[in-house]
Order: C-alpha cells, then structure tokens, then sequence
C-alpha cells in the first residue's frame, strides 16, 4: 500500500473496488452490533460475492508490488513506518476520536482513552499487523532461497501450521497466525508480477466467475479476522481466494483508469481504518427513518448509500490527513 512514485492505474482501481467491498462487507455487523438493529441483515445473503477473496486480494496486491530486495533494516522500517504507524495512530487513535465525536464529544479525559493492553497484543488493525508480519516472513524465506519449490513448500508449512494454531485457539499476538496463512498470496502475488498477462486471459474471468457461482450453492472457507477455514479444505481457500482475487484484477484492467475507482484506492489503507465509526453513525442516523420496518428494497437502497458516504467520507478524511498531519501515515 505504500504510494510509489508513478502509480498503476489498474492496482489502484482494484484497491478500490476491494475497500468498498470491505466497507460494505461490516454493514450487517456494524449495524447488529453497535446500533442493535437488525435491519441490514439481508447483506449476508451477498457474502458469497465478495467473503471468500476480499482480504486476500490485499496480500496478492502487496506481493504484486513490494520491493523485498532492499536491505533488511531498510525493508523493516519502511514496512513498520507505512503499516504499524498508522495502525496504531489512525486505526486506534483517530478513529476512537472520531467514534467520541459521534456519541459523546471528544474530551480531556475520553481524549487518550485506549485500551492500550489490547493495542500492545495485537499492534492495532489485524490486517495491518498480519500483512506486516507476513511481508516479513517472506523477505525471509525469499532471502533464504529464490527456488519456487522451496517457496511453495515453506507457504503450505506455514499456511497448515498457522490453521492449526488458530484452531486451536493458541495465542496470537500480533495476529502472527493470520500472516502464516496470508504468506501464500504474498508469494502468489509476487510471483505473478512477472506473469502478468494472465490477469487480461479471459480464462481468468471465467474462473474467477465459477469461484462466485460456486459459492453461491456451497459452504467456502475464508479469511477475515476470524477466519473460517479447516486444514483439510486449506486447498478449497487458495483455489478460491485466488479465483475471486485475479476476477477483480481482471475486471480492474479491463476498467484501465476511473478517477473516482484510482483515488479510493489511494486512500484505502486509511479507508479501512477508520470506517467503522463512520459507518456506525450512518446506521444509527438510519434508524430515525424506520429503516428496520421498511421493504426490502428500501433497506438495500440505505445500506449501498452509507457504504458509499461511509467510503468518500473516509476517503477524504485521509486527504486532510496527507496535507495537513501526514507524520500520522509514518511520513
């Protein structure tokens, strides 16, 4: 996610489709959980169009377009200093402000009112703290051996050793097991960027099609902050993770430039780490209109409209960021 100096229209694009899928993919939970209505429930019928790729498409992207030839120290601090940084003074900080803004004012003694205990165990956002860690493993295995075959093998160990911790409810600081099993697409995703032609085949699309018909009818694994996914259906997860993400690479390319699509996808690192009290102010803001005794329709018209406020208002949230307190971004 760290801005290059000429940009790839098609990988910005993608970013942006996907952090609007991750926006819209928290509005039944946001709703249920912080505003204690039921009224957006219907979005989980749709969880078959966007669950089982969403989250890994981001690790393919980072593969796709990190450099893991530089020096180590060099790699670490710049990875820590775009990702941990603002992790922990977006994703905890600000949005807690913004979340106090929207119920009770931020105030003297509301203003630094962190659970720090939670916030030293995980390092922040569970994707920012995996991705990190992730990235750092494969520097690793990258540094230890070029082979392909070495590299495919490190990922499955990695991948089943990560599940099995997981399920069994071991400990996981910094969301360590959820980068074991988000290594593989880092390595997919770097390995591709020199195959990069397969993404414009239209097999792609029809595969990538398949993956979502495909679970439209049946149960699938997935990653998310709690991932649902057994050992033995670990193959089932890369097949279709991979599928759904290459669809929207696809889908992305054949775009080739959206202004709109390109400038979300700039912002969406700090999109996805302070949408939530946003989102979750829109909801309640929902309520007044009766929304929970409303017609279907209606309740689908709400829920793609504070998916979409919820994304610009974000999107321009980091805006101001940029100017004004970019050091907030490790800049």
């Amino acid at each position: 996610m760290r801005q290059a100096a000429e940009r790839i229209h098609w990988a910005d694009i993608a970013k942006g489709i996907l952090i609007i899928l991750v926006v819209y993919g928290h509005l039944d939970f946001f709703a249920s959980f912080y505003a204690k209505t039921s009224a957006y429930d219907f979005k989980g019928q749709t969880n078959f169009l966007l669950l089982p790729y969403y989250m890994s498409a981001f690790f393919i992207i980072t593969g796709m377009f990190s450099n893991y030839e530089t020096p180590f120290w060099t790699f670490l601090k710049r990875n820590f200093k775009s990702l941990i940084i603002p992790s922990v003074l977006i994703g905890c900080f600000v949005s807690h402000w913004l979340s106090s803004f929207f119920d009770t004012g931020v105030t003297y003694s509301n203003v630094l009112k962190v659970n720090y205990r939670f916030l030293a165990f995980t390092g922040g956002s569970w994707f920012l703290s995996a991705l990190f860690l992730a990235k750092l493993q494969f520097y690793a295995l990258h540094h230890i051996s070029h082979s392909k075959i070495f590299m495919a093998a490190a990922c499955i160990v990695l991948l089943l050793s990560g599940l099995f911790l997981y399920n069994n409810s071991i400990s996981n600081p910094w969301y360590f097991q959820h980068a074991m099993i988000a290594l593989p697409f880092i390595a997919i995703g770097y390995y591709v960027k020199s195959y990069q032609h397969i993404l414009k085949h239209p097999l792609t699309l029809v595969i990538g099609v398949g993956v979502i018909v495909y679970c439209g009818f049946h149960s699938y694994p997935y990653l998310n902050a709690l991932p649902d996914i057994k050992w033995y259906r670990s193959w089932l997860f890369l097949l279709l993770s991979t599928g759904g993400s290459f669809l929207i690479f696809y889908l992305s390319i054949k775009i080739d430039k959206c202004r709109w699509l390109e400038y979300l996808g700039r912002h969406s690192l700090v999109i996805y780490l302070i949408h939530q009290p946003i989102m979750v102010f829109l909801i309640k803001m929902s309520t007044l209109l009766n929304v929970e005794s409303s017609s279907l329709p209606f309740k689908i018209v709400m829920g793609l409209i504070i998916t979409a406020v919820t994304t610009f208002i974000s999107a321009v949230i980091d805006s101001f960021i940029d100017k004004h307190f970019p050091i907030l971004k490790g800049k």
